[in-house]
């Protein structure tokens, strides 16, 4: 049973005997609180139902993505993003995405902290995001993984498994291509981002998250190439640049 079903459950029966008491015994400050834990309770258990809650984060996603594709039609930038690790400039993950064509990666000018790189040489200009998967791997920041190209496969399936994204990843490294096949289970980001073509600029969670765990395991700026969804699998295609951390 969903433990929030027990604590909404429970704040429910505790508000409305309180507030019974609190009614017949002349007492309107029990009163008061009983009618508060009915609220709060009833809250708690429309949380507790996983659809309500999914919705909740699709809607919140959805405004997110709906900026950065503005901000990406406004500049006509059709490059595909960038992913960089931390490093000795950059003190945390980001997706760099390139206005010029032949864009040029100049680490000097790169800042977390900014969403503008200017530069006198265009190649060198772009915006800066914070990948949304990004917040999925701090959570598991606090348990320890001795994590390497050997395991990356069983690491990133466990990461998949225990927020119930997905699950059976498969990671193929051929030359400086990296391929990355996964069931997903729940494709209703997959379905605006893909209508979007937003995929390989601004990733969804999901991918995003499988995405920084490989550069992060690399060392390597990683250039996102595809990510095409068939069914319930998903195929990401990585290319290594020579740029590294």
């Amino acid at each position: 049973m969903n433990i929030l079903k027990v604590i909404g459950g429970l704040c429910v029966i505790f508000g409305i005997l309180l507030g019974i008491y609190g009614y017949f015994w002349n007492v309107f400050y029990f009163f008061n609180i009983g009618v508060g834990l009915i609220l709060i309770g009833s809250i708690i258990i429309i949380l507790s139902y996983e659809e309500y809650r999914y919705n909740i984060n699709v809607k919140l996603f959805n405004d997110y993505i709906d900026l950065i594709k503005k901000l990406i039609k406004s500049l006509e930038i059709e490059n595909n993003g960038i992913v960089i690790p931390k490093g000795d400039n950059i003190k945390s993950e980001i997706i760099f995405l390139p206005i010029e064509k032949n864009y040029k990666i100049n680490m000097a000018l790169i800042d977390e902290n900014i969403l503008f790189v200017n530069s006198d040489n265009k190649k060198e200009m772009g915006l800066i995001f914070s990948p949304v998967g990004k917040s999925i791997l701090e959570i598991l920041e606090r348990e320890e993984f001795n994590i390497n190209s050997e395991n990356l496969e069983d690491y990133l399936s466990y990461i998949l498994s225990f927020f119930d994204f997905g699950k059976d990843v498969v990671v193929e490294f051929k030359d400086k291509e990296i391929i990355i096949d996964y069931k997903i289970k729940n494709d209703k980001f997959c379905e605006k981002m893909q209508k979007e073509r937003l995929c390989e600029k601004f990733p969804c969670h999901v991918c995003g998250s499988i995405i920084l765990v490989v550069s992060k395991v690399l060392k390597k700026i990683l250039k996102i190439d595809e990510i095409k969804k068939d069914g319930n699998k998903i195929k990401i295609k990585l290319v290594v640049l020579e740029n590294e951390i």
